[in-house]
């Protein structure tokens, strides 16, 4: 896995963030001229890109060449950016290392895709007896097409999944609730909207004999810091309302999102959401995929224990709805599922189907009962 890491850093995915990002570093690193910065900003891309890249970015489409030929209207783009505090301390941390900084922004995806790949695979050894299958199966994860694009991608998402991942693991297999609230934290200052699987995550203990294992208040405090660590970027960093991001990502481009943004009419906002509800949109493959899990899980162990009582879901169940319900809630918010947006729900749901389905298989079906061993579920184990 680091080879192929060092592999896919050769080529990666630059894109029109890239270059929102490396200004906002600049700025980071104190200069102030908007028309230096911008200046600054599409010379290195130069550089550092093939021809046909850099034409790419910068005259691909009317929106872009507008960007490379004003400077005030590209220095506005950079308020959709700048909430992502701990994505740009990283790429800054890698720019003042000495990396070019173009390389710089992709550089904390890559070291995050090689993490989330010894994450995969320390959690599924956990989950799996024989060492040769979990390691492929990490393997053949990891190579997948969604979870490459993660690694690839001048983006924060491969950061804010290792942390989505790193926080899910300890609530789950070490039933942690402070330590996993941490990464939780990590992953929300990261990219924001991970708070809507956070917060459905801890309505989980509420529920069942969970709820003898940790006190309420502390899971209120806990969900209240989530909405102090997603609300404070906000406040001090100079952000842009909902209603202009899905305007600008969905219906027309917004060339001065600060000094000129614009209305969302209920009937624009109907008419995009019924546009991706269809199959090339909402029901991509990575989604049915995660449905498909869920559907396989749940349908196995309610025939299994014949059992269809929904007040007797298991833990594991209960997530893989509450991944589909973040989805769902997701779309309505920005309905545009790339791979790397799905990466996180992917993981997710595949490692729970591991867990509930591999104790069977490794079983032989032997027992009406569901076999589940020991040093991979820890649900008597209080919440600390």
């Amino acid at each position: 896995m680091f080879v192929f890491t060092l592999y896919i850093g050769v080529e990666p995915f630059y894109n029109m963030d890239m270059l929102a990002y490396m200004a906002i570093v600049q700025k980071m690193d104190g200069k102030s001229d908007v028309g230096q910065i911008h200046e600054n900003t599409y010379q290195l891309a130069e550089e550092s890109l093939s021809p046909d890249q850099f034409t790419e970015l910068s005259t691909g489409t009317a929106y872009r060449k507008h960007l490379w030929q004003n400077p005030e209207s590209f220095n506005e783009q950079l308020a959709f950016y700048v909430i992502k505090p701990l994505y740009l301390l990283s790429v800054f941390s890698f720019y003042k290392s000495g990396f070019n900084l173009l390389f710089a922004t992709v550089l904390p995806s890559l070291v995050s895709y090689f993490l989330i790949a010894l994450l995969v695979l320390y959690w599924l050894n956990r989950l799996i007896r024989s060492p040769w299958l979990c390691t492929w199966l990490s393997i053949f994860i990891m190579v997948s097409v969604p979870l490459v694009e993660l690694g690839k991608s001048s983006a924060p998402d491969a950061i804010s999944t290792l942390f989505l991942l790193l926080g899910c693991y300890l609530f789950v297999e070490r039933t942690s609730l402070w330590s996993s609230s941490l990464f939780f934290i990590l992953a929300i200052a990261t990219r924001p909207d991970s708070i809507i699987l956070i917060l459905l995550l801890f309505l989980l203990p509420f529920m069942g004999k969970w709820s003898k294992k940790v006190s309420p208040l502390a899971l209120l405090l806990c969900m209240g810091i989530f909405f102090l660590a997603y609300l404070i970027p906000q406040l001090f960093l100079e952000d842009v309302s909902w209603t202009t991001l899905f305007h600008h990502a969905f219906i027309d481009r917004v060339l001065y999102p600060l000094s000129d943004p614009p209305t969302l009419s209920a009937s624009a906002y109907l008419e995009v959401i019924s546009e991706n509800l269809v199959p090339q949109g909402y029901f991509t493959r990575m989604t049915l995929m995660v449905i498909v899990l869920f559907a396989g899980m749940v349908g196995w162990r309610r025939v299994k224990t014949r059992d269809y009582n929904f007040f007797n879901w298991s833990f594991n169940e209960l997530f893989m709805l509450i991944i589909i319900l973040t989805i769902i809630i997701r779309f309505f918010l920005f309905p545009a599922f790339l791979g790397r947006f799905m990466a996180p729900f992917l993981l997710l749901a595949g490692i729970l189907f591991v867990k509930e389905v591999f104790p069977l298989l490794e079983a032989g079906f032997s027992s009406q009962d569901i076999p589940i061993r020991k040093r991979a579920e820890k649900r008597e184990q209080p919440f600390h």
